[in-house]
């Protein structure tokens, strides 16, 4: 702060540290904006691979609005300055603001996120202006303090009335929108979930028959009274699809308790646009969307599972990391206790899926 004599404006001039402590501010706020707002925009849990994204948009947004506002800050925007004088005169030179020593009512310090600066309210209707200088950190600073007294002490002596400081509820306000947002956020990632890079997924699964008797189809359905009519395992690259689907044997000793049974066992593989388990979360959504058939949510089955009862359907469909695994039973007018089937059959089949391997693991080169 540059002080002459006592009839003499006051001049204040921006300090080189201004246009490094907005750099610091700016850079430090793009990555959360866009983190919160992709966490609020996009379905499905939240992926590690979004911040990656992410660091594009927010290096051109720092190249092409950031830095030019840094390098202007740095040069021309030091050029102009504050002003505060007894008498309203023409003054030479680049004046953004031009302050009356008799118009003061209050000299304040004001927090910021860059430290403390000084805040003057003048008796015109305008709003108040923060000065150029002085200006300090977070820490204390016996210079600031002592300069913010000359200040006060100085607007007395040229016929200020400077007023006890009041505190500005709008600052609280801020605070509380800043915390709610990042509350909210931190909820929003906790319902929907996260997938980092050290997830464990699976890397295998077993076919879909093997993987129904192993889960003891038997005791359900014995062999003598149903027949295979599909066994299917097909490998897309980055989804693995097997299907399994026996129906009752139409000979005459050949009475079973249900119709048809289906299993579809489908593990997801890391995209490079989605993560595996967000892959699974995404078709398993899809199927609840798609039912026909009122479902509930069931615990106890993988990370979510949903269940299906009707005289014409049961299904239970469940995810579990990148895995989905739907259990279907067609009772017909049969005595079969299809429900019991599928949850009995799909527990197990949860069970015997090995979370063996990560996100990050799965997606290194072979």
């Amino acid at each position: 702060m540059s002080t002459t004599a006592s009839e003499e404006p006051l001049r204040l001039h921006r300090h080189r540290r201004w246009a490094f402590d907005q750099l610091l501010v700016e850079s430090a706020l793009i990555p959360p904006v866009f983190v919160v707002v992709t966490v609020f925009s996009r379905p499905g849990p939240v992926e590690y691979q979004w911040f990656v994204e992410l660091s594009t948009p927010a290096a051109v947004i720092w190249a092409v609005l950031v830095l030019p506002l840094f390098v202007y800050r740095l040069t021309l925007g030091r050029r102009k300055h504050m002003e505060i004088s007894s008498t309203d005169s023409p003054r030479p030179g680049a004046v953004v603001h031009e302050i009356l020593w008799p118009y003061v009512k209050g000299i304040q310090v004001a927090w910021g996120l860059t430290g403390r600066r000084v805040r003057v309210s003048e008796r015109a209707s305008r709003g108040p202006v923060t000065l150029y200088a002085p200006r300090a950190g977070w820490l204390p600073d016996r210079r600031f303090d002592r300069e913010v007294s000359e200040l006060r002490q100085r607007a007395i002596e040229h016929g200020a009335t400077v007023q006890p400081a009041r505190s500005r509820r709008w600052g609280l306000a801020v605070g509380l929108t800043l915390v709610a947002v990042v509350l909210a956020t931190g909820v929003r990632t906790a319902v929907v979930g996260a997938v980092w890079p050290w997830t464990p997924i699976a890397s295998r699964v077993g076919e879909g028959c093997p993987a129904l008797d192993a889960a003891g189809l038997e005791r359900y359905w014995p062999a003598s009274s149903r027949q295979l009519d599909k066994d299917q395992d097909v490998d897309f690259g980055t989804l693995q699809h097997s299907s399994c689907i026996w129906v009752r044997d139409f000979s005459p000793d050949g009475v079973g308790p249900f119709e048809a049974i289906r299993l579809t066992v489908r593990l997801h593989e890391p995209k490079a646009e989605r993560s595996a388990v967000a892959a699974a979360t995404h078709e398993f959504d899809e199927h609840q969307r798609a039912s026909d058939y009122p479902y509930v949510r069931v615990p106890g089955f993988g990370d979510e599972a949903f269940f299906i009862s009707t005289p014409a359907r049961v299904l239970l469909g469940a995810r579990k990391a990148n895995v989905n695994v739907f259990v279907s039973v067609w009772p017909g007018k049969l005595d079969g206790d299809g429900d019991a089937a599928v949850q009995g059959l799909a527990a197990e089949i949860l069970d015997d899926i090995e979370l063996d391997s990560t996100e990050a693991a799965e997606r290194e080169p072979a």
